[in-house]
């Protein structure tokens, strides 16, 4: 019997020491799995946000594109808008002068303004010349105004109105009900500032019965007998 015991007590110690092993071994895996698994949920947060930054950065490049494409933008027009308009007159000063200030084009007249008072160069010093009206804009037609340019001569109605086409022409139901147009065939429209360039010395341009411009020496300047 005490053998028996003896021997006995090691076997029961051998049952619980792998028990105790792979408790050990469980509990390790555990640990070591939760910590792998914080491990890798830093990493996940860092790649995440390290993403937004670079998408943040994305949009930031973005938003550098679009603001660069409108700053080309503007200055590109700019510089076209100078290349294609340039001086408007090669005779009359850019800006409008004093009354009296010295002037070399003797009898030239120069207009700043539609509706404005023109000035012309007499005796060496700027003085007042005619005023001529603005012509009518397309933006101003009634209603009754059909929506495209018309042909001089076809039918209108009601009698008396008024519409302009810009780059056309300013047309006027007559008495008997057909439309009469200014300014003629070749002549530019809107009216033309008094002092700019032309080109075409035969032209002589009437634009409301009272108002007419012809191309001087290439310059436009109030037809004599024309206000």
């Amino acid at each position: 019997m005490n053998r028996i015991a003896a021997f006995g007590t090691p076997s029961r110690r051998a049952q619980r020491t792998p028990r105790l092993f792979w408790c050990t071994v469980g509990l390790v895996a555990i640990v070591a799995l939760g910590c792998g698994g914080k491990a890798g949920g830093e990493q996940q947060s860092d790649s995440g946000g390290s993403s937004s930054g670079s998408s943040s950065s994305g949009g930031s490049s973005s938003g550098g594109s679009s603001s660069g494409g409108g700053s080309d933008a503007a200055p590109e027009s700019a510089v076209d808008d100078a290349a294609m308009d340039g001086p408007w007159s090669t005779v009359c000063p850019q800006t409008e002068p004093e009354l009296g200030a010295n002037c070399n084009e003797f009898n030239i007249q120069c207009e700043y303004a539609c509706g404005s008072v023109s000035l012309v160069c007499t005796n060496g010093a700027w003085s007042t010349s005619v005023t001529l009206p603005c012509s009518p804009s397309q933006a101003s037609n009634p209603v009754s105004c059909p929506s495209v340019a018309v042909v001089s001569g076809s039918p209108c109605g009601p009698q008396g109105v008024q519409c302009a086409y810009d780059g056309a022409e300013a047309c006027t139901c007559s008495q008997n009900l057909t439309w009469y147009c200014l300014p003629q065939a070749g002549c530019p429209y809107p009216r033309p500032r008094q002092g700019a360039t032309c080109s075409n010395p035969a032209l002589d341009c009437v634009y409301d019965g009272l108002t007419s411009e012809a191309c001087v020496n290439g310059i436009w300047q109030a037809a004599q007998g024309g206000f």
